[in-house]
């Protein structure tokens, strides 16, 4: 993989963030003062990926193995053995209470030594891995798409390209007073026009699928998609996703464990350990998934606002994205179902969030966001479209009502 990676090295351009004052370029290229953001630095957390990576399946089925043998060993047990057993438990109850004691004690030291403050929003979260173990995982998954892509990434002199380019740099110009930011950056565009789609990477690589610039009709709009990958790397979410799957499976050895020992066979068991994953997925997973992608929504908005970017793209955007489903007569996820919030959803955050948004453009000094709004032009397009679809679409023939002739019987 890596040699793929050096191969392709003269088709992915490197972008630097470079440090400074709280004074950035706007696009009429004057000095301006920056909307404050705030940052906190992360402590080490060291626990090596490899190992979790491998524990992490070991665990559930060592969980499994122990319930489901602990049940098989306790039906063959004759009751006499049965009483001895719970009388031996109930002599050692203390002793059994000051193990789980102990237990208990060391994981919540575990959980609150690895908190930690987000960067900007200050919120307080889990992490259980170092930026540097992050960046490396990062690094990793970026080679195997880069393996994948091989043939597919667009040269440095391709249109799509400097397109990118040019709106990264303005996004990072523009934020480059914010100490996530300064890492080396790199730009790959995938030539695939059917993947609508663009992601930021902790190690600093921004993938951008061309089906993802087909759908942004301007800068605006890639500038409001790019804020938003490249909050989630400001913000650590990778991390932060690892983290929380790490943390969960922990917490589901003891459950996993109890349903194979108590369950009276191995299909009653099958059934419940699917169920509780589904509700671990359900009341776990998916909300602090849509909780990340809110959180990187606002940022990225911030980010594209302080970059001069009209904001009121964004929310165009996901009319687009929204409007393309209607016309394919696919219907929009609900929100408590899928990782990221419904379109719908996200227009009306971001709707909410635009007078915030142009308060941070006029402290930035941006030029005024032009009259023309652009939710209302896109909004304008989908009455058009459904109009014609509508006109299109062939009416039902009318059938003439034959009355019974004079004389017919019946």
């Amino acid at each position: 993989m890596l040699s793929v990676a050096r191969g392709l090295a003269a088709r992915t351009g490197r972008l630097t963030a470079c440090s400074g004052d709280r004074c950035v370029l706007g696009p009429a290229g004057r000095c301006q003062r920056a909307a404050a953001l705030r940052t906190s630095a992360p402590r080490p957390a060291p626990l090596p990926p490899a190992v979790w990576l491998v524990l992490r399946p070991i665990t559930k089925l060592a969980a499994v193995l122990f319930g489901r043998a602990y049940r098989k060993w306790w039906q063959a047990l004759p009751k006499n053995k049965r009483a001895v057993f719970m009388a031996s438990v109930r002599r050692n109850r203390r002793k059994i209470a000051a193990a789980s004691a102990l237990v208990g004690g060391l994981s919540l030291n575990y959980y609150y030594s690895h908190l930690q403050t987000t960067p900007v929003t200050g919120r307080t979260r889990f992490v259980a891995f170092t930026p540097e173990q992050i960046v490396k995982i990062s690094q990793e998954g970026f080679e195997m798409m880069i393996e994948e892509h091989a043939m597919d990434t667009l040269p440095p002199d391709h249109g799509f390209y400097r397109t990118v380019v040019r709106v990264a740099n303005r996004l990072l110009s523009a934020n480059r007073d914010l100490a996530e930011m300064q890492r080396d950056w790199a730009v790959t565009v995938v030539a695939d026009d059917a993947h609508v789609n663009a992601y930021a990477m902790e190690c600093g690589n921004i993938v951008v699928f061309t089906g993802m610039l087909l759908m942004c009709d301007n800068d605006d709009q890639l500038g409001c998609v790019l804020g938003h990958e490249m909050a989630h790397t400001v913000l650590g979410h990778s991390g932060e996703r690892l983290s929380k799957a790490h943390l969960l499976d922990l917490l589901m050895i003891l459950p996993l464990a109890a349903i194979w020992a108590f369950l009276p066979n191995d299909g009653i068991s099958v059934f419940a350990h699917w169920f509780f994953r589904q509700m671990v997925t359900l009341l776990g997973d998916l909300p602090h998934s849509r909780a990340l992608e809110t959180e990187a929504d606002e940022v990225g908005l911030h980010l594209a606002a302080r970059a001069c970017f009209d904001v009121r793209e964004a929310s165009a955007f996901w009319a687009k994205m929204s409007m393309k489903k209607e016309l394919a007569g696919e219907a929009d996820v609900l929100d408590w179902l899928s990782t990221h919030p419904a379109d719908a959803s996200r227009r009306e955050g971001i709707d909410q969030r635009i007078p915030e948004l142009e308060r941070v453009r006029a402290l930035c000094r941006c030029h005024p966001m032009p009259e023309r709004d652009p939710r209302a032009v896109v909004e304008e397009f989908r009455k058009m479209l459904l109009e014609q679809a509508a006109a299109r679409r062939p009416h039902p023939k009318s059938v003439p009502l034959e009355l019974p002739r004079a004389g017919s019987g019946g």
